[in-house]
């Protein structure tokens, strides 16, 4: 399922984009690193990754954490509510919601999901599987964890 045929679809701000913003003065050589990508010119040597000018990269992933949530974020809950950090694999997403959860001011609410695997008996299609703990260590993608870690913020 894609981002616009979900449910929640009707909850995001549409913008339209009516400026090229490549085209205001003073970004040209950014301009021209976009559309460097866009042609496939700026592949680093393995052909998969595209090199990244250092003044848009940061040393770690916590050092991303500390620029998005900045203390002056951290301090009004409307532009708390206005921030996320978006990624491709769920393995990054735990790990930057993690540190994240550390920046935070309050304590860590932690909440457990429970199930109980299906047997054939209940008619489950497919390979049944008892192992609870083993179903736990692994987060299917579009599947949350099965612990969930909140934090209240005043």
């Amino acid at each position: 399922m894609t981002l616009k045929r979900s449910p929640l679809w009707k909850f995001f701000t549409h913008f339209v984009l009516d400026k090229n913003m490549l085209l205001r003065n003073g970004e040209e050589s950014h301009a021209q690193w976009l559309r460097a990508i866009g042609e496939g010119k700026n592949f680093m040597n393995d052909g998969v990754h595209v090199g990244l000018p250092s003044c848009i990269c940061l040393p770690n992933e916590k050092s991303v954490i500390e620029w998005v949530y900045s203390s002056e974020i951290l301090k009004d809950s409307v532009k708390m509510s206005r921030v996320t950090l978006l990624t491709v694999r769920n393995a990054d997403a735990i790990e930057l919601n993690e540190l994240a959860l550390q920046k935070l001011p309050g304590d860590v609410i932690c909440l457990y999901g429970i199930d109980t695997p299906a047997s054939e008996e209940e008619g489950a299609i497919g390979m049944p599987c008892d192992d609870e703990e083993y179903l736990h260590k692994h987060t299917p993608s579009g599947m949350p964890k099965y612990n969930l870690s909140l934090v209240k913020v005043q």
